[in-house]
């Protein structure tokens, strides 16, 4: 049973066999319930609003598992609420972008209690490669959480090295095949690093999602006393490349605003190919 609120895009699986349903029937009818949505506000609304939210009409003992990325004290509260519906739930944001859950390949991070993971590990492992448990409810979202402050600043660090590596007259191609196995190398640098300079820039998920992601980041940072400037800075770039207009955009859409500010660009790369370029 799936539901979605945009009907059509779960025709491909209706047409395979799913079954589309209210939130409120998936809910009546289901031992679990996964969850994958875009914003925080989303999730609370879709769990707690008081005339439609689908916890009161869960089965008692039925586990709850949220695949979306929202602040650890959340995952703690929809915890502790659910307790009082006798149900259980999991915290289980992943990462890999578009092309990891298209391939079956995501990486997934567990918070919550680890017996009800043992439950639903068969189910995770259809479309995940690793299923890391990472402590109570909550912890999976904090480990999601370090995990975008690594990607923010990793995409600052490969387009500031396309943008250098350009303007000193390097072969782009050529650099990113070398460095993709060395030190520099990254899933963003093997994946996105073509991407970006053959302007591929709609590849993953919007920037403005990003952002969202990253604003999280740095108020749960905030609550633990900690001062992070890199992300800050980080935050401040995305926001500017929302700002512009192109926050649809992938986050390797920063290229741009780079760009702009050296006035420069890179270009002539795109028909490259990860095979034809070498």
């Amino acid at each position: 049973m799936i539901n979605t609120r945009t009907p059509e895009r779960a025709q491909n699986l209706i047409e395979q066999g799913a079954t589309f349903k209210s939130s409120q029937e998936i809910a009546n009818e289901s031992d679990y319930i996964f969850l994958m949505l875009g914003h925080p506000q989303e999730v609370e609304d879709l769990l707690l609003n008081q005339n439609t939210g689908i916890l009161q009409h869960m089965k008692k003992g039925a586990l709850l598992i949220d695949h979306s990325t929202n602040k650890p004290s959340f995952g703690e509260k929809i915890n502790q609420i659910a307790k009082q519906y006798e149900l259980r739930t999991l915290d289980i944001p992943v990462s890999g972008a578009e092309i990891g859950a298209i391939n079956g390949r995501l990486v997934s991070m567990v918070g919550g209690e680890k017996e009800d993971l043992k439950q639903i590990e068969e189910i995770l492992s259809c479309y995940c490669i690793d299923i890391s448990y990472m402590g109570k409810s909550g912890c999976g979202q904090h480990t999601k959480m370090a995990n975008q402050m690594m990607i923010a600043n990793t995409y600052i660090g490969i387009v500031e090295g396309l943008i250098y590596a350009n303007k000193a007259g390097l072969r782009l191609d050529l650099m990113i095949e070398i460095l993709k196995n060395g030190g520099a190398g990254s899933f963003l640098l093997k994946n996105q690093g073509y991407n970006t300079i053959e302007r591929k820039f709609s590849v993953g998920f919007a920037s403005d999602l990003f952002i969202k992601d990253v604003n999280l980041c740095l108020e749960e940072a905030k609550n633990l006393g900690l001062s992070l400037p890199g992300l800050a800075q980080a935050s401040q770039l995305f926001m500017t490349l929302s700002e512009k207009g192109y926050g649809n955009l992938g986050p390797n859409g920063l290229l741009l605003i780079y760009e702009e500010l050296n006035n420069t660009k890179i270009e002539g790369y795109e028909k490259c190919t990860e095979s034809s370029c070498k």
